[in-house]
């Protein structure tokens, strides 16, 4: 998966790949993701898959709020 180290922005950014992995299945599992302050301090985000008629992921949606990211 990761070639390079992954970056770590905040102490919540995963940047183990078995932690990563699990939080993709939680995902999908639940059908949506939070993001709470992995790239950045005090913000947070929610996203989910859309579905077109056959049931196919046409493409997803996302709302984020918080601060400018960590340089």
């Amino acid at each position: 998966m990761a070639k390079e180290p992954i970056k770590q922005y905040t102490r919540f950014t995963l940047t183990d790949l078995g932690a990563i992995q699990a939080e993709i299945a939680r995902a999908r599992a639940c059908g949506y993701a939070i993001c709470d302050p992995e790239s950045d301090a005090g913000g947070s985000g929610v996203s989910a898959p859309v579905f077109d008629a056959a049931g196919a992921c046409d493409r997803g949606i996302g709302y984020r709020r918080g601060v400018e990211p960590v340089q």
